[in-house]
Formats: C-alpha cells, structure tokens, sequence
C-alpha cells in the first residue's frame, strides 16, 4: 500500500492585459494523517504595513524608478521575493529568481540591482 503525501502548487505572477493580478493558487491538501509534518508548513508571506510599504517603494525607486511605478504591482512582487526567503525549499537562487519576477514592464535589473531589492524585502519580511 502507497502512503504519501501530495502537493501541487501552481503560482504565476502576472498580469492580464488591464494590469490585474492574474496569478492562481492551486493546492491539494495532504491525503495521509501527519503527512503535513513530513512535507513541512509554509511559513506565511506578511504584508508591510504602511510605514515599510513606503520604505520599500522609496528603496525600490533608488534602485530603478520603473520598479515603483505600479505601487501594487510593486508590492506583490516584493511579497512574492518574501515568500521565496521564508520557504526556499527546492526553489533554487534568490538572487536570479529576483530578477525574472522584477524585470519586465517598467523596468529591467540585474544581479546587483536584486540583491538590493532583496535586502529591502528582508526589511519586513519576516
């Protein structure tokens, strides 16, 4: 007999062509009793509150104006970089993950560039 647990995990983070959030979550639940203990619990991703959310726009906008331009956009991508420092398992580097999610619409980075924005995701994401 089989006893194991399944998860599946699905996370995009896009935009559809009006600039809404277009990203799914889809999961299964364990299907064995204690199976949750064996593939670990995600720690929850915060969200900064209004004295960091205006820090991290004015780091972001440092680093490139292009990056602070759509505030929300802006902060779901910085929530998604938290979430990559919190549960890292399996997730590969940080550091390039960074630039795929933040280049693209309204600006491009690089390696420096992300390890800048990643220092100022860690200023709330804990």
């Amino acid at each position: 007999m089989f006893a194991g647990a399944v998860f599946i995990g699905i996370i995009t983070d896009g935009e559809d062509a009006a600039g809404r959030d277009s990203r799914a979550v889809v999961s299964a639940t364990p299907r064995t009793p204690g199976a949750a203990a064996a593939v670990g619990e995600r720690r929850p991703v915060p969200t900064p509150d209004a004295a960091q959310r205006a820090a991290y726009l004015a780091a972001l906008e440092e680093i490139d104006p292009g990056l602070a331009v759509h505030e929300e956009r802006a902060i779901r991508r910085g929530r998604a970089v938290c979430d990559r420092l919190l549960n890292p398992e399996g997730r590969g580097n940080i550091t390039r993950y960074t630039v795929r999610a933040l280049s693209g619409g309204d600006a491009r980075i690089d390696a420096a560039q992300a390890r800048r924005v990643i220092k100022a995701v860690r200023a709330w994401c804990r």
